[in-house]
C-alpha cells in the first residue's frame, strides 16, 4: 500500500505525451500547420518538443517564439537547447518546484537515455503545489491527511480526532512539564510577581522568532535543494543575535521606565535575549536534524518545534530569574 502511494507521487504516474513534437529539420510553418490540424488532440500547447529520430529530446520552443519566427526557418535554429528536465522517478512536487524556479509552464520527463516520455502539465504542477501547501498548513497545526485536498472535508469525526489528537497530546505533555517547572520555582517567583507576568511575552517572542526562522529555512530548502547550510545557518544566527540585542535593549529600557526597578529590567532584558536565541537555535537545529533523517521539516517540524521552543525558553527564563532574584534583596 505504501509503495503504491509513493509511486503515485512520481512523475511517471501523471505525465502526458499528448503534446506537440517535431523533428529538428521541420520548418516553423510545417509545425504550425500540424498544430492547427490536430489542436484538439493536444492536452497542452505551451511548448513544442523537438525530438530526434530516436525520440531523444534535443530542444524545446515556446509557442510565443514559434509564432514570431519566419515560417520557412527550420526549428533547430530557433529552439532552446538548454533543457530543464526530470526523470520518471522524480517526485512530482520536486518537478513542480523546478518548474516554479525556472518559470516553466510545463516540464518535460525523459528517461536515462534522454528519450522523451511526456510532460507534467500546468494543471498538474498547480495541483501538486496546492496540495503540498495544504499539507504543510495542516501539518503545522498537527494534522496529517494523505490526501488533504479531498480527505479534509470528507473525513469522519473519529478520523479527525485520530489525526489531530497526537500533537495535541504532545502539547499537553509540554504544558504539564512547563507547569511543573513553574511550580518548582513558584516560591522564588512569587516574591516578584512582575517576573511571572512577563512569561507570556517571553514565550511569544521566542516562539515567533523560531517560527520565522523555521519557515524561512524550510522555504529555502524547498526552492534550493543544494542550499549551503553552513552559510544559511550562520546568516540566521547573526540575524538572531542582532534581533536579540535589539529586543533586550527595548524591553529593559521600557521595564526600567515603567517600574523603576534596575535588577528587574536587567533580568527581563537578559531573558528576552537568551530566550530569543533559544527559539532561533531550536528551529535551526530541529530543521537540520529532520533533514538529515530525511523527514520533511515542513511536515514534522511545526508542532514539535513549538513545544520544544516553549519548554527551553521557559527553563531559560526561570533559570535567569532565579539566579538574579537574590540581588533584589
Amino acid at each position: 500500500m505504501e509503495e503504491t502511494r509513493i509511486a503515485h507521487h512520481r512523475a511517471a504516474a501523471s505525465l502526458t505525451n499528448a503534446v506537440p513534437t517535431a523533428l529538428p529539420t521541420d520548418t516553423v510553418g510545417k509545425i504550425l500547420t500540424r498544430i492547427q490540424t490536430h489542436a484538439d488532440v493536444f492536452e497542452t500547447l505551451h511548448y513544442v518538443y523537438i525530438l530526434n529520430p530516436r525520440q531523444q529530446l534535443k530542444g524545446v520552443i515556446s509557442m510565443k517564439e514559434l509564432l514570431r519566427s519566419p515560417k520557412a526557418v527550420e526549428v533547430r535554429g530557433r529552439m532552446e537547447k538548454r533543457l530543464i528536465t526530470i526523470g520518471p522517478g522524480t517526485d512530482r512536487i520536486n518537478g513542480a518546484r523546478l518548474a516554479l524556479k525556472y518559470g516553466l509552464k510545463a516540464i518535460p520527463v525523459v528517461d536515462t537515455f534522454d528519450r522523451f516520455l511526456g510532460v507534467l502539465t500546468p494543471d498538474q504542477i498547480l495541483h501538486d503545489l496546492h496540495t503540498r501547501q495544504l499539507e504543510q498548513a495542516l501539518h503545522s497545526a498537527g494534522m496529517r491527511f494523505r490526501d488533504p485536498a479531498h480527505a479534509l472535508l470528507k473525513a469522519t469525526a473519529f478520523q479527525h480526532i485520530e489525526k489531530r489528537a497526537p500533537w495535541l497530546l504532545v502539547g499537553l505533555a509540554g504544558g504539564l512539564l512547563g507547569a511543573g517547572l513553574m511550580e518548582r520555582y513558584s516560591a522564588a517567583l512569587q516574591t516578584e510577581f512582575l517576573l511571572a507576568a512577563f512569561v507570556p511575552a517571553i514565550l511569544y517572542i521566542s516562539n515567533a522568532l523560531g517560527m520565522q526562522t523555521q519557515t524561512l529555512f524550510v522555504r529555502a530548502l524547498a526552492l534550493e535543494p543544494k542550499l549551503n547550510l553552513r552559510w544559511f545557518v550562520w546568516r540566521e544566527f547573526k540575524i538572531g543575535i542582532y534581533l536579540s540585542i535589539l529586543f533586550a535593549a527595548i524591553s529593559a529600557m521600557v521595564t526600567l521606565v515603567l517600574w523603576q526597578q534596575h535588577i528587574i529590567s536587567i533580568i527581563i532584558g537578559l531573558a528576552f535575549a537568551a530566550t530569543m536565541l533559544v527559539g532561533m537555535t531550536t528551529a535551526l537545529m530541529l530543521t537540520c536534524l529532520l533533514r538529515k533523517l530525511k523527514v520533511d521539516p515542513g511536515v514534522a517540524g511545526g508542532p514539535f518545534a513549538t513545544v520544544m521552543s516553549d519548554l527551553l525558553s521557559l527553563a531559560t527564563y526561570v533559570g535567569i530569574s532565579v539566579s538574579l532574584i537574590p540581588f533584589l534583596k
